[in-house]
């Protein structure tokens, strides 16, 4: 069986770029997953500091100010309510936004073991042409000697039949 190396050898580099440009699509989109999650996180943690500085503040007027205002302290509660679904929305957002990064990084890698095997598959087909040259070459090497072999044979066959 006679393989067309040059054939599969361009086959395999084919494989080879589309697994690359797979990679790098997927590193590409990793990468916008990974500045989601980060926008997510800095999110959550606005509105956490925002409702760690309402209370704050709220202490830091009732220490300059010692009188206990109802009206103050019932604004304060809602807006402290309104920031408690806000963190928890924005808390399910970013554990959304990571698990969408956990999956894109097993995608990537994923891509990246197949870029791995193509390039393996390439390096290969690459390496039984080497041999199969080798091994041709090898085989005119011999060829040719037997030819030498059998001419020289001839030569003394008939320089012997011509002396004798």
């Amino acid at each position: 069986m006679t393989v067309d190396w040059h054939t599969l050898i361009r086959l395999r580099e084919r494989h080879r770029q589309a697994a690359q440009e797979t990679v790098s699509r997927e590193r590409r989109s990793a990468e916008q997953h990974e500045r989601s999650l980060q926008a997510a996180n800095h999110h959550l943690q606005q509105r956490i500091d925002a409702k760690d500085s309402l209370w704050r503040e709220l202490a830091a007027g009732e220490r300059e100010a010692p009188a206990l205002d109802p009206d103050r302290l019932r604004q304060a509660s809602a807006w402290s309510r309104v920031l408690g679904r806000q963190i928890a929305e924005a808390a399910h957002a970013a554990m959304e936004s990571r698990a969408a990064r956990d999956r894109q990084q097993a995608c990537l890698q994923e891509s990246r073991r197949l870029l791995r095997a193509a390039a393996g598959d390439l390096e290969k087909a690459e390496q039984m042409r080497r041999r199969e040259e080798a091994a041709s070459a090898r085989l005119r090497e011999l060829r040719a000697e037997d030819r030498s072999e059998e001419a020289a044979l001839q030569r003394w066959a008939s320089s012997d039949a011509a002396s004798g």
